[in-house]
């Protein structure tokens, strides 16, 4: 059996979808507890909580209000922040966090408001240049419009420049089942 040297082993990483026979020496056909990084093919080193919630002297209820039902990371620098949507609240991580409310307020700034996901209606969202978009079709849309543990959810603009809202609309009030991007347009 011939011996030789791959460099830059980490380069492709594992490619399924085209026979093994047919891969550049540096891919992989099937790989099980690595992670290809900085063209070095590693152990994976497991997982690691993101949130951290606490539901003392819990009923059913207050449990499925708190729980995960939609999860989405936000890169910003080299923090990671983990957005999570449940019933009827939107929260936040990072890994050296404990998670925190970012619901949005009511017009006086006085109140957080409560979303109204069910278990049939879920959340959906999308990453935007760097902006979390959230929707859960029956609320308005909502925005992260900065990646912070303090900056709350706000509603997303129909046409920013007239300053419509999803409620406000001249043809009426409208809601959106899905969103996804493509590049850099939101679908």
């Amino acid at each position: 059996m011939a011996v030789f040297k791959l460099n830059n082993i980490g380069s492709v990483g594992v490619i399924k979808d085209i026979p093994a026979h047919e891969l550049p020496p540096e891919a992989f056909s099937e790989a099980i507890n690595v992670r290809f990084r900085l063209q070095k093919a590693e152990l994976f080193q497991g997982h690691e909580d993101v949130y951290n919630i606490t539901v003392s002297a819990a009923t059913a209820t207050q449990a499925i209000i708190e729980s995960p039902w939609y999860i989405q990371p936000i890169e910003s620098g080299s923090v990671y922040y983990w957005l999570y949507a449940g019933k009827q609240n939107v929260h936040v991580a990072t890994p050296e966090s404990n998670s925190t409310n970012i619901n949005k307020l009511d017009s006086t700034a006085s109140a957080t408001l409560l979303y109204s996901a069910t278990p049939s209606i879920r959340w959906n969202g999308a990453n935007l240049g760097g902006l979390a978009i959230l929707n859960n079709s029956i609320d308005p849309p909502q925005v992260w419009p900065a990646v912070s543990l303090t900056t709350r959810l706000q509603d997303l603009q129909w046409d920013q420049s007239a300053g419509t809202t999803w409620l406000t609309r001249s043809a009426g009030a409208v809601t959106c089942a899905v969103f996804r991007t493509y590049g850099l347009i939101l679908l």
